[in-house]
């Protein structure tokens, strides 16, 4: 397709992002863990409700870093993806659907989305052939 040469101002504002990903990373495992170790000493009420639906907490924190890349880069697919995976994880539990295909359903819908972005990205850029 060829090369693309950023600015440095680019250049430093990818880093930043790269860096911010990164640290909504580390927030996510660390509030996974978290969330895990607070569920044995949250109150009853919050605990039924967790029972209920054992991997909201984990949905929520599965959702915070593309709502936050959402909100960096202001662009509305990854809202969606949020969105996606927090509705699919409470569904999931409400349903009482195997916590595997919460994950595997949140993947798919982004697969989707992104396999819908290549088509969609070869067609606008298509190369053409020298023999015509």
């Amino acid at each position: 397709m060829g090369q693309v040469k950023f600015s440095s101002v680019r250049r430093k504002e990818m880093t930043k992002q790269y860096v911010i990903f990164l640290l909504l990373g580390l927030i996510t495992f660390v509030g996974g863990v978290g969330m895990y170790f607070l569920r044995n000493g949250l109150p009853p009420e919050t605990i039924n409700v967790i029972k209920d639906i054992p991997l909201l907490p984990l949905g929520i924190v599965f959702s915070l870093p593309p709502l936050l890349m959402g909100m960096l880069n202001k662009i509305i697919r990854y809202y969606l993806y949020g969105i996606t995976i927090i509705v699919i994880f409470v569904l999931g539990g409400l349903l009482k659907i195997d916590p595997t295909y919460h994950v595997m359903g949140s993947g798919i819908v982004i697969m989707i989305s992104g396999i819908w972005l290549l088509q969609k990205f070869i067609r606008q850029y298509s190369i053409i052939s020298e023999e015509n």
